[in-house]
């Protein structure tokens, strides 16, 4: 009777508790996870773009994947475009009962990039894949997560057969540092772990130059907390409400922001955005001093 109740009791919190077990396609964790991409078939990546492991941006374990390629100079291509790549075959082909494709990104340079992902099967043309095109913003993270079953419905990919994902970028307008980890497949109700501190500590110091600058700029127009504001009385936070720009760049939206001086109780350092504005945060709550 009692191993009975046990086992009851272990199977209702098992039915109970949120899934998060999910399965990890790559992280890098091995210098053998590098080797399997290419160029497109070719031995070599070629001169203008390297792959290696760095222990930097790490979601799981020690090491993410860095992917670096120069700046495209029209004048030194004869003003053509430039698409570099790598590709490999991910070690899992049948997704078929996975509904999700996780990963995080972080784009570690000044300059906006777009980040492109290709998943193919064996008879379609990779070009022809479920597609991914994202930009990134200067010093950004983000978390990518691709729905795959109406993705493969609409590029007509057969999900038992994965053979192929071809990522590239296009026309870097500064030389391109990206780090890529954590490459996930979940199913139906898994959730996506959360993420390491080292990872978020990491994040904070590769924001701080930007959550600084607009600090100056907010200093700068000599807005102060006041009524309304929705920032607590000598939280050191400021409250902007016009149209700010960063490195010559306009914010979107119409910039309202707001930025947090200190780490207040409830209130930690960093850009928040108000309705309608943006922050440079990807998680405004967690980059904060001392993090």
């Amino acid at each position: 009777m009692k191993t009975r109740l046990v086992l009851s009791l272990a199977l209702w919190c098992a039915a109970t508790l949120p899934l998060c077990a999910a399965t990890t396609l790559f992280d890098f964790e091995s210098e053998g996870e590098i080797g399997l991409w290419h160029d497109e078939g070719r031995a070599a990546l070629g001169q203008d773009k390297r792959l290696e492991r760095a222990e930097r941006f790490a979601a799981s374990g020690r090491f993410s994947l860095r992917f670096t390629t120069p700046a495209w100079r029209p004048e030194e291509h004869g003003g053509q475009s430039r698409w570099p790549a790598f590709e490999g075959k991910p070690p899992i082909a049948d997704w078929s009962r996975y509904d999700r494709l996780a990963m995080e990104v972080v784009n570690a340079t000044s300059a906006e990039q777009r980040f492109c992902l290709f998943i193919g099967d064996s008879v379609k043309p990779v070009r022809q894949g479920l597609a991914l095109n994202e930009r990134l913003g200067a010093f950004s993270r983000r978390q990518v997560v691709i729905p795959l079953g109406s993705g493969f419905a609409s590029a007509k990919v057969n999900a038992r057969d994965i053979r192929v994902m071809h990522f590239f970028t296009e026309n870097p307008p500064g030389d391109l540092v990206v780090h890529v980890d954590r490459l996930l497949l979940l199913e139906p109700g898994e959730n996506l772990p959360s993420l390491p501190a080292g990872y978020l500590r990491e994040l904070a110091v590769l924001q701080a130059p930007a959550v600084e600058s607009f600090r100056s700029v907010l200093d700068g127009a000599g807005q102060q907390p006041g009524a309304g504001s929705g920032w607590p009385a000598g939280s050191g936070a400021l409250d902007f409400r016009g149209p700010v720009e960063i490195a010559g760049r306009p914010l979107p939206g119409d910039g309202r922001c707001r930025a947090g001086r200190s780490g207040g109780a409830g209130h930690p350092g960093g850009i928040v955005p108000a309705a309608g504005g943006v922050g440079f945060a990807p998680e405004p709550a967690r980059v904060a001093r001392g993090l």
